[in-house]
């Protein structure tokens, strides 16, 4: 803003995405001191996923298997997965996606969201073509995830 009358009179006005405006500038936002959990969980697969007969699988703690069979589950050329199992007494609700699923390089991106609100049992997340590991293994409260598929990089809390 500047003065009519003498335009060598400015003042800057700052007007953030919540409306609130000012004189001074907004701190921009800082996701360093933002908590992560496993609620969200993004990661790297470097492995070609056959989407004809792959299945991804579900393991609950006590033994409960679910099987997500990918081919079923593609919307828009992406793994578009959610649904409830139930695990002793217990509804257990997930939602499995890709951002990208065999790219150019065989490189996919999942997300997994699995709200602790909703989910007590353990589970592991296996995918039937992947004879190295789990994909994730989340522990009962979901305060842990991690990996030990050689084809998974860059598993990141959201």
């Amino acid at each position: 803003m500047r003065l009519k009358a003498d335009q060598t009179q400015t003042k800057t006005i700052y007007i953030e995405t919540s409306g609130l405006s000012g004189t001074s500038s907004p701190l921009s936002p800082s996701d360093e001191n933002r908590i992560r959990d496993s609620r969200h969980v993004n990661f790297n697969y470097s492995r070609l996923i056959d989407t004809a007969s792959e299945k991804i699988i579900l393991t609950f703690e006590g033994g409960i298997v679910s099987e997500i069979v990918i081919s079923q589950n593609l919307v828009g050329g992406q793994l578009d997965w959610e649904g409830e199992v139930e695990v002793a007494g217990s509804t257990e609700k997930l939602k499995i996606h890709t951002l990208l699923l065999n790219d150019p390089f065989n490189f996919t991106q999942f997300s997994i969201h699995r709200d602790r609100r909703y989910n007590i049992k353990a589970l592991t997340i296996t995918i039937d073509g992947d004879s190295t590991g789990y994909l994730v293994n989340y522990s009962a409260d979901g305060s842990a995830a991690d990996s030990t598929s050689s084809f998974v990089s860059n598993l990141q809390w959201q």
